[in-house]
């Protein structure tokens, strides 16, 4: 009997350990194949159409400080909040109509975002190296992926999709 419970046990690790998912129900997959400089756990794979935010990593938010100085990092933040606030609340309400996915990239959780286009080719985005502190990224398979101006967000969604 206690070889069969160890035996359930087991199979139910590894079976959570094979489907991860984020805490909006969403999956996150991983790939064992990935750059040698971002292992697998740390790549967020999206393969259908989406809306991908991008949230700083804490050492790129200090790096920004540091080069900007702390007034105008505060300003430049405050600025930046109140955008992506606004693209926030139209994506949330146009994604759920159009049944468009979503993820939130956060740089201290995430290194890579590989975006899987129906061609099977891969288009590699870091986080980290973006020229943006936050940003919003649309994807379709199709073979597309763009930055949006979250300054104009419903003219740039309508635009993409």
């Amino acid at each position: 009997m206690s070889k069969t419970i160890l035996s359930l046990l087991a199979a139910i690790v590894f079976i959570s350990c094979n489907n991860n998912k984020t805490g909006n129900g969403t999956s996150v997959h991983t790939d064992t194949s990935a750059a040698a400089a971002v292992r697998s756990s740390d790549t967020l794979v999206i393969s259908s159409q989406a809306i991908v935010y991008f949230r700083p990593s804490t050492k790129k938010i200090e790096k920004e400080r540091k080069a900007m100085g702390e007034d105008d990092f505060n300003t430049a933040s405050d600025d930046m909040a109140n955008y992506m606030a606004e693209a926030t609340t139209f994506l949330d309400s146009a994604c759920k109509a159009d049944r468009i996915e979503t993820y939130i990239c956060n740089g201290d959780s995430v290194r890579a975002v590989r975006f899987l286009l129906s061609n099977s080719s891969v288009l590699m985005t870091l986080p980290d190296t973006l020229t943006e502190l936050e940003g919003v990224y649309f994807f379709d398979p199709a073979g597309r992926r763009y930055a949006a101006d979250i300054t104009d967000i419903s003219a740039e969604y309508q635009r993409f999709f």
